[in-house]
């Protein structure tokens, strides 16, 4: 066609809040085996579509592509999770309690590829989509009560990690413009924006005055809380 546009991506889905309360002693043995894994992680946003234009003509001709645009990624829910009790992980990359709020991320604009021939004036135009929006990330709360104790053996196995991550924003889409004329010819194409980054939010860590957090191994913080934007 000389005209194509491409369809945009659709949204990411919204994760709802994710909650654990332990009351009962936790212990797993092995690589990847936490205590305890809370997350709410919203959906990604869909890609936009690609868009392809060729002409060609003995009088004037042009060609134009869009690209769809890429769709924003899905937002997080409140994650919390507490504990009462002993959790005890023996494993390399095994935290004692993971909780975790993750924005789904944003789509890639689509490409846009357009060609155009002529005996007369010939012109192709390709115009790329935009990336989408990284989603938004919830909230996270980790509780350890004065009876809870957190105990890991294992490298890369902290006691308590808790993150709030926005998510990241889409690449901007490709563009490919070509045009040929025994006459004049022009040719433009203007690539995608990238997406913004999503928006983290609060991490807490609270503790008892009684809690025991003991970790063994190399990379294994006993505590880690972070807030991190896409």
């Amino acid at each position: 066609c000389r005209l194509c546009a491409a369809a945009a991506g659709g949204a990411g889905g919204t994760a709802n809040t994710a909650a654990i309360t332990a009351s009962a002693p936790i212990s797993t043995k092995g690589q990847l085996s936490p205590g305890m894994l809370v997350q709410s992680i919203g959906g990604a946003g869909g890609s936009g579509g690609m868009a392809a234009s060729g002409g060609a003509s003995f009088g004037g001709n042009l060609s134009t592509a869009v690209g769809g645009g890429g769709a924003s990624g899905g937002t997080s829910g409140a994650v919390t999770a507490s504990n009462t009790a002993s959790v005890t992980t023996v494993g390399d990359q095994s935290a004692a309690i993971t909780a975790q709020s993750i924005g789904g991320s944003g789509g890639s604009g689509g490409n846009a590829i357009t060609g155009s021939a002529s005996g007369s004036v010939s012109g192709s135009v390709a115009l790329a989509g935009g990336g989408g929006t990284g989603g938004t990330a919830g909230a996270v709360t980790v509780t350890l009560s004065n009876s809870g104790s957190v105990s890991t053996n294992g490298l890369i196995s902290p006691g308590v990690l808790a993150q709030s991550i926005g998510g990241s924003g889409g690449n901007g889409g490709l563009t490919l413009s070509a045009s040929a004329s025994s006459d004049a010819s022009f040719a433009v194409s203007v690539g995608g924006g990238g997406g913004k980054g999503g928006t983290s939010n609060q991490v807490q860590i609270t503790t008892g005055s009684g809690n025991a957090i003991s970790t063994q191994q190399n990379q294994s913080n006993a505590l880690v809380a972070q807030s991190i934007g896409g």
